[in-house]
């Protein structure tokens, strides 16, 4: 079909078949009616060096390997649905789920004793979560779970923090309390060294930027 007197489209058969070409068409204003277009004569920096047609260079045998494991994904959840909807406790598969990153890692390592950030929505304490003045009451800052867990094992109780009601043991053996301990030590030496590094690291970028200044 052709859109107006265009330099590729006079003569020939066919209404000047023979003479199209997809470079003719970047540069035509009609350009968006041809089907196609955005990756037969794509226009733009975006789009400068990039395989256009890379969602259709997967072989058969992958698409239907991909296939078959959705399924089969699929029928499992079916299966547990169901095995649950009749009291019946489902399986648990573990599906594959992609590895953190470096970032992610060292975020979610140091949760819990980081300074709380505006920012990071799942530390935001709620409604109820400052502490309350009374007359003849006081009440210290909201401790976090690693500060309970390390509280009691700096104390040689068991950690409990997230054990089951009625599953608490409440004596240690000797071997245990001394044990518990050491992981103590061990934590806060770790924790101090961190403080370290970071302080170490902030210094290093001060006086960075006070080099370009």
């Amino acid at each position: 079909m052709s859109f107006g007197k265009t330099n590729y489209r006079v003569g020939g058969t066919r209404g000047g078949a023979d003479q199209f070409k997809w470079e003719d068409v970047k540069n035509d204003k009609y350009r968006e009616n041809y089907l196609g277009h955005s990756v037969q004569a794509p226009v733009g920096r975006w789009q400068k060096g990039k395989d256009l047609t890379w969602y259709a260079k997967a072989s058969k045998t992958e698409r239907a390997k991909a296939l078959q494991s959705e399924l089969a994904m699929a029928k499992q959840r079916d299966e547990d649905m169901m095995n649950e909807a009749l009291g019946i406790a489902p399986k648990r598969r573990h599906e594959p789920v992609e590895g953190l990153s470096a970032s992610e890692m060292k975020e979610l390592l140091k949760r819990g004793e980081a300074e709380r950030d505006g920012m990071d929505v799942e530390r935001i304490e709620g409604l109820g979560a400052a502490p309350v003045e009374a007359a003849g009451f006081e009440m210290g800052p909201k401790r976090t779970l690693a500060e309970r867990y390390k509280d009691r094992l700096v104390s040689g109780k068991a950690d409990n923090t997230y054990a089951l009601p009625g599953s608490v043991n409440s004596q240690m053996t000797e071997s245990e309390a001394k044990a518990a301990r050491k992981e103590a030590r061990k934590l806060e030496k770790a924790s101090k060294k961190l403080k370290k590094k970071e302080k170490k690291e902030r210094k290093k970028e001060r006086k960075i930027k006070r080099d370009h200044l």
